[in-house]
């Protein structure tokens, strides 16, 4: 018996995302990254949500399912970004810059994880759209720091504002209120994770 549509397309779009993934392999990780980013998006946003609505989590795996939930999800959440928004690295700065307000390019550097090269592109590209802006610092004049324009708070908020409104449709559409209550629980030791601040490789 033949495979369905469904299921060819779904193969399709694997193998797209497999290759994809090999042909990134030796780039620099931000450099991968956003190439890879940047293909989803090419391929339409129709086949990044297919992709993260197949994305198969087998119990036998010694991996937790945390591993494919997460990124199956960030996924779908990008694919509900509104048309014409920054990257979701130059996303990323203008979030950190939220919240910790003006800091040095070294300090954003070591929050975001980039190389300071990689660093200097984003900002000067934020910069050159009026999202950041360069300060000098009170204390030491010579010093400048990096900070958020209000034109680019406005575009974290509604970035944020369109995923947020995304997400609390399909949570109160999709699951249940012991399945909400769980993930709430869930985020928190997430976040925990993701800001523990020990080398857990060491």
């Amino acid at each position: 018996m033949g495979s369905s549509p469904d299921e060819i397309q779904r193969l399709q779009i694997d193998d797209r995302v497999r290759r994809l993934r090999f042909s990134f392999a030796k780039l620099p990780v931000q450099e991968a990254l956003d190439r890879y980013r940047n293909s989803l998006k090419r391929a339409g946003q129709s086949n990044i949500i297919r992709y993260a609505y197949y994305v198969q989590i087998d119990p036998r795996e010694e991996a937790p399912p945390i591993r494919k939930a997460v990124p199956a999800l960030g996924r779908r959440l990008w694919a509900e970004r509104p048309e014409g928004t920054v990257t979701l690295a130059a996303l990323s700065i203008l979030g950190t810059l939220s919240r910790l307000g003006p800091i040095p390019a070294t300090r954003l550097a070591a929050e975001e994880r980039l190389q300071p090269q990689s660093l200097t592109r984003l900002v000067g590209n934020l910069e050159r759209v009026g999202l950041v802006e360069r300060q000098r610092n009170i204390v030491d004049r010579r010093a400048l720091r990096i900070g958020l324009t209000e034109k680019g708070r406005t575009a974290l908020i509604e970035d944020l504002n369109a995923r947020q409104r995304w997400l609390e449709k399909a949570m109160a559409t999709v699951l249940t209120d012991e399945e909400r209550a769980g993930l709430t629980t869930a985020a928190q030791s997430m976040l925990k994770l993701a800001f523990h601040a020990k080398d857990l490789a060491e």
